[in-house]
């Protein structure tokens, strides 16, 4: 399981291949010990996971960057990184905690269809916590809805979407059809 948070922390410092090192750093089979003897094994491991990286960085879209101080990343560079790093850990279950918080619509629909192909790519299963709907919409297959703690809704996309309590509660008011699925597509 790995997660993204809402707030990004970066090593803003650190390239962003070395923050996508750091999210793999559970999978590296050398101990503190070989890497401050600087064993072989420990180089040759190295650039192994230095190369998976790169493919990684290649599927969000950010290996020109590699080399770069995470701080010199825009707020939408940011967020891929976030994912990349998490993706690093090779998690089955990946937790996405208002990852497109921020994003302009073109960052948004580059986030979609990165979280998608990786999704697809590794077969994971997605857990979002997201307030623009029209990322919930697309990603999610199931939908759960709250509303001040409580559970309002739950079931397909095309289900909440449907559901009056939630119309009401995150539209504010009674809409007609079409204009509820506009709604849901922002």
């Amino acid at each position: 399981m790995a997660r993204t948070f809402q707030l990004l922390r970066m090593f803003s410092e650190m390239t962003v291949l070395e923050n996508l090192m750091v999210g793999h750093h559970v999978h590296v089979s050398y101990g503190t010990l070989a890497a401050v003897l600087g064993l072989r094994r420990v180089g040759e491991e190295d650039r192994r996971v230095r190369e998976e990286m790169m493919e990684l960085l290649t599927i969000i879209g950010l290996a020109d960057y590699a080399e770069l101080p995470a701080s010199e990343l825009s707020i939408g560079q940011r967020r891929l990184l976030a994912l990349g790093r998490a993706m690093a850990m090779r998690p089955k279950l990946l937790l996405l905690d208002e990852s497109a918080a921020g994003l302009s619509p073109v960052n948004v629909d580059n986030l979609l269809r990165i979280v998608m192909h990786l999704k697809a790519r590794y077969g994971l299963t997605v857990i979002i916590v997201e307030h623009i709907l029209r990322v919930v919409m697309e990603v999610c297959g199931r939908v759960t809805v709250l509303d001040h703690g409580q559970k309002i809704g739950e079931g397909t996309p095309e289900e909440v979407r449907e559901n009056p309590a939630v119309v009401e509660a995150y539209l504010g008011q009674e809409m007609n059809d079409d204009e509820v699925r506009a709604a849901f597509r922002r």
